[in-house]
């Protein structure tokens, strides 16, 4: 938008200002139509806003006076602004003020010291609220990983800490709890892939086949440790809503991707899902990076047994998953 002069052809329009671009107010009133979006009405009111430019040209429009208009009696009031007149008469005698740029100069300088202004009340936002803010939940954090046990009252790192520090793919509390609680080596190495897909999906799908009864167990089970985690949270002023943390585990490809790590071919697990083919290949590289997280954590804490079962798990889920991504992304 470019701006020209009062009498130049053009549009107007209305825009809007910030307080600290107004230098006065006029004692004159002008009325204006409610609606200026019309061209017309536009057009209308900056006639008579010429019409009162005209008007005062030989004197300048008059300025509203807080004493006199609206009859302003604080005291208080009238020492600013005889204190304002005395210093702009000052400046006005001043030599500066026929310095050369001094208007630009005068400028630069208010901007900087609103900058100064700016900055400063920033500072002092972020070290009365966020300070606070982090404060208080960190403690409420550490107050949940030493009632999981996974730091001490000393905030030493625990077995517990060490696992959960592997995993950054998916929700670590929750997959160190199953971990922990003998889950993931109790069942098949099927079943657990299937059951590590929960915790990878994130999209709800519509009429979705439900899981057969050995996976539906096992879904059920996290959901169990799902719930007493998020409990737990909340339980130490940690805000969390407990069902929609509970619901963010779905199990609506635990069919297709226990028959692919069982060795059914890719076309035939599409058969099986309405998901489409490069969500599921997605999900299934995903799926691939939790466990070789999960290997890790084993092996930090020494736990063979499981490394042994995650690596297979591994081997088995990457079967053709580059060809088969080739094909339909």
């Amino acid at each position: 938008m470019k701006v020209i002069p009062l009498k130049s052809r053009g549009e107007p329009v209305v825009i809007s200002l910030p307080l600290s671009q107004i230098d006065g107010l006029s004692s004159v009133r002008m009325y204006i139509p409610k609606d200026l979006l019309p061209v017309e009405a536009r057009e209308n009111t900056l006639r008579k806003v010429d019409e009162v430019l005209s008007r005062f040209a030989k004197d300048g429009v008059p300025l509203l006076d807080p004493e006199e208009d609206m009859e302003v009696k604080s005291s208080s009031y009238r020492k600013a602004a005889r204190r304002i007149e005395a210093l702009e008469s000052l400046f006005e005698k001043h030599d500066i003020r026929n310095a050369p740029h001094i208007q630009q100069k005068l400028k630069l300088l208010h901007a900087k010291q609103e900058i100064k202004a700016k900055i400063k009340s920033i500072k002092k936002t972020m070290r009365a609220s966020t300070a606070l803010a982090f404060k208080d939940e960190l403690k409420a954090r550490k107050r949940v990983l030493r009632r999981l046990g996974y730091i001490t009252s000393e905030d030493v790192v625990e077995i517990k800490g060490k696992v959960a520090c592997e995993i950054s793919s998916a929700d670590e509390l929750t997959l160190t709890e199953l971990m922990f609680s003998g889950t993931l080596k109790d069942a098949t190495v099927e079943q657990m892939v299937a059951l590590l897909s929960c915790f990878v999906w994130q999209e709800k799908l519509q009429d979705a086949p439900k899981p057969r009864e050995e996976l539906d167990l096992l879904f059920y089970q996290l959901q169990e440790t799902a719930r007493r985690v998020a409990n737990l949270q909340l339980e130490c002023k940690i805000q969390i809503d407990v069902e929609s943390f509970v619901n963010s585990f779905r199990p609506d490809v635990m069919e297709a991707v226990y028959s692919w790590a069982r060795g059914s071919k890719f076309h035939q697990i599409m058969e099986m899902t309405q998901v489409f083919e490069g969500s599921l290949i997605r999900a299934i590289r995903r799926l691939e990076e939790v466990l070789q997280q999960l290997i890790l954590a084993s092996q930090s804490i020494g736990e063979t047994q499981l490394e042994a079962k995650l690596e297979e798990a591994v081997s088995k889920i990457k079967r053709d998953i580059v060809f088969a991504a080739s094909l339909y992304l």
